[in-house]
């Protein structure tokens, strides 16, 4: 799955409660890793570090 606006960030977010973490990739989402059937999702910046919240 690709994501590439905080709008769709948004409507991830909150459309998908089980989603533990998100993380944001250059202020934008990139990409999504899907891991742990949808509960848990990571996006990982370009130097891999984790950036963004709960």
């Amino acid at each position: 799955m690709e994501y590439n606006s905080i709008k769709n960030f948004a409507w991830l977010k909150y459309t998908s409660p089980n989603i533990k973490r998100v993380y944001l990739s250059n202020n934008l989402i990139n990409s999504v890793e899907k891991l742990d059937n949808l509960k848990q999702l990571e996006i990982l910046d370009s130097s891999h570090n984790r950036l963004g919240a709960q």
